[in-house]
């Protein structure tokens, strides 16, 4: 590890937290000027190897370093269970011979002792054995410890261990019949028993609010029948028109509309309806709203353990017009960095505080240097390529911002070289607006992600998946990540795709439960793959003339578009089967009567729009009345009025769509 890595590694395990009884206090035993962890017993070592070595080592070594080491916490995690199963102890015998030959590409062999070979045969003494607390030697290491502590003579140690222990046994004997005198018996714990520390009284956002109430009916036994009610409508609702639709986007719609539909269900049920389904008062009170008024504790101990509660911080940060993003912090710098990291995107500098505060100290902050188009954000050694190739592609695409200089507006664009003089007489420059960049985001620190947020069929929606998109619109601009050619995107070569989901996959988290992790890349290439197409249609609409000659067009190749690739698409466009397919598609656009008016937004931020407004979820029939109708209210065609009359009267019967 290098230096920032070791540190960054050091500050997890100084900021853990652990219940009372857990582990020791493992914070205590980090030392970070030194860069040293000492005195930590047998049982930290267990908590460390299992439990907190996959999250520390995942933000401070590259991917092909840490999985064979996360993969070894894992095999033990798994054997010192309470609880083993033969299929799982086989499962894991299998793995963990991968895993050993793995890491004998990373280590050298001086590292493999008989020692790391033992690991390979702990599976099957398992399925001989049992689980490893009946076996292993530390209840009797430390029994031995305490009879070593009986010596006081070191000429007749058996002597010293006899007579200590008959004391102890005749103490502990007398102790029982004791009173008004503190024994082991009567000590008071260390922890007193629900005991809370200091009470607040709060105020429930919406959010936690919801939380709370859907907590409660989805831990209530007796609402199992309900909630298998509700999710076989939800079933039967979604699947009318998609018969493949997932079981994790059924459950979300479950998990979300089963709290407002229990409560209307509860509340329309008469006296008898009530008897018959064994809805009584405690049920019926759950149906409804919890108060938001709520007492915040500071820590509870329950059964010898203290839980203490923890602050989340959500930070609203600045990011072009200032966006409410969710950063998630998923491999932790130092604490002093990351402050400043959050106080920075929390005020969202303008191009004049960046100026400012580079004429203060002779520098920029990270988030806003502009001495390079993207700025790359290097994480161990990323995926093989180097960072100078990268960022040379990168600077040759965004030469003529590079020339500019500092010059941005609110929305981090630069303005394209080309100035329009307003008169002859006047030298007023009027600048047009550049191609986005989004620097703060290509300059997040490693530590930090944003939270892309989804509809229930995978669409980007909300102020972070419109941030999402626009980002991803940035690829379009690098021949790195998203060339001109070849024309199709599938027949891009894969490389380009997984560099592009690398850089996805530093700085975005996508929703599992909506898009399985398998899933995530191609779902990813799949929107990438719609910006570039429109990406080459706004450069053909904007170069590609009829009538004019190739060697112009070429001529008006943009900063951003690589030579060769700009050469290799003109010529596809001044193709003879190219022109015949223009004019064939150009005819049936003609055609098309119907034409949405909802513009550069997605149907789905839309109706996600219109859910914020009236508080409820959007029918597809208003949805489309929406899109189809002008800003006056008037349809765009006869023929979609009459078909959303159709839909307003489908509605009316208490059908759905």
């Amino acid at each position: 590890m290098s230096s920032a890595e070791r540190d960054g590694f050091l500050q997890v395990l100084k900021d853990v937290t652990v219940p009372d009884g857990y582990a020791s206090n493992i914070s205590r035993r980090v030392n970070m000027k030194e860069r040293k962890i000492s005195g930590l017993k047998s049982h930290d070592n267990h908590i460390l190897m299992q439990q907190l070595f996959p999250i520390a080592l995942r933000g401070s070594l590259p991917s092909q370093v840490t999985r064979p080491l996360i993969k070894l916490a894992c095999f033990f995690r798994e054997i010192c269970s309470k609880t083993l199963s033969v299929s799982d102890i086989a499962t894991v015998e299998a793995d963990i011979a991968v895993t050993l030959c793995e890491l004998e590409k990373i280590f050298p062999p001086s590292f493999f002792t008989v020692m790391v070979h033992l690991v390979i045969h702990l599976a099957a003494e398992a399925k001989i054995g049992g689980p490893v607390h009946y076996r292993w030697m530390y209840p009797i290491e430390r029994y031995l410890g305490r009879l070593k502590s009986y010596v006081r003579n070191r000429a007749a140690p058996e002597g010293s261990i006899a007579e200590g222990y008959i004391v102890e046994e005749c103490l502990t004997f007398c102790s029982r019949y004791m009173e008004g005198v503190e024994t082991i018996f009567n000590r008071p714990t260390r922890t007193i028993e629900e005991s809370t520390g200091v009470v607040s009284i709060v105020t429930l956002s919406n959010r936690e609010w919801t939380q709370a109430h859907r907590y409660v009916l989805f831990n209530s036994e007796n609402i199992n029948y309900f909630r298998e009610m509700h999710k076989r409508l939800m079933e039967d609702e979604l699947r009318k028109g998609h018969h493949r639709i997932s079981e994790a986007i059924i459950y979300k719609h479950h998990m979300e509309k089963f709290c407002n539909w229990f409560r209307c269900h509860v509340m329309s049920l008469t006296i008898a309806d009530r008897e018959r389904e064994g809805v009584s008062d405690t049920l019926a009170a759950r149906s409804k709203w919890p108060y938001n008024y709520v007492k915040r504790l500071k820590h509870y101990v329950i059964n010898g353990l203290k839980f203490r509660s923890v602050k989340d911080e959500l930070l609203n940060a600045g990011m072009g017009r200032k966006r409410p993003l969710k950063f998630v912090h998923v491999g932790e710098g130092s604490s002093r960095l990351r402050q400043t990291r959050e106080e920075e995107l929390e005020a969202g500098y303008t191009a004049e505080q960046a100026r400012a505060d580079a004429s203060a100290d002779g520098t920029q902050p990270p988030a806003m240097r502009r001495d390079r188009g993207l700025t790359v954000v290097q994480v161990g050694e990323g995926n093989g390529r180097s960072r100078q190739s990268v960022q040379e592609e990168l600077d040759a695409a965004f030469a003529a911002d590079q020339a500019r200089g500092d010059a941005s507006d609110d929305d981090e664009t630069q303005p394209p070289d080309d100035v329009v003089q307003e008169t002859p007489a006047s030298n007023n420059l009027r600048k047009k607006r550049g191609n986005t960049l989004l620097t703060r985001i290509w300059s997040l620190p490693p530590n930090m992600k944003i939270e892309c947020e989804l509809n229930a069929r995978g669409q980007p929606i909300g102020e972070s998946g419109k941030t999402f998109k626009r980002w991803l619109g940035t690829f379009c601009l690098s021949h790195v990540y998203c060339p001109l050619v070849p024309t199709a995107w599938t027949r891009v070569p894969t490389s380009h795709k997984v560099n592009s989901w690398t850089e996805i996959e530093k700085r975005w988290i996508i929703d599992p439960e909506i898009i399985q992790p398998a899933d995530q890349m191609t779902w990813a290439m799949h929107q990438l793959g719609e910006l570039r197409r429109n990406r080459r249609g706004k450069l053909k609409r904007k170069c590609y003339k009829d009538g004019a000659l190739r060697e112009d067009v070429i001529q008006s190749r943009p900063d951003w578009a690589d030579e060769q690739e700009f050469i290799q698409l003109v010529d596809y466009w001044f193709h003879e089967d190219t022109r015949t397919l223009s004019s064939t598609n150009k005819r049936s656009r003609g055609k098309q009567k119907e034409i949405a008016r909802s513009g550069p937004i997605s149907f789905a931020q839309t109706a996600d729009d219109m859910a914020k407004e009236t508080g409820q979820a959007v029918e597809r029939a208003v949805l489309f009345a929406k899109v189809y109708s002008t800003k006056e209210g008037h349809h765009v065609t006869p023929d979609v009025g009459e078909k959303i009359k159709q839909m307003n009267e489908i509605l009316a019967r208490g059908s759905s769509l």
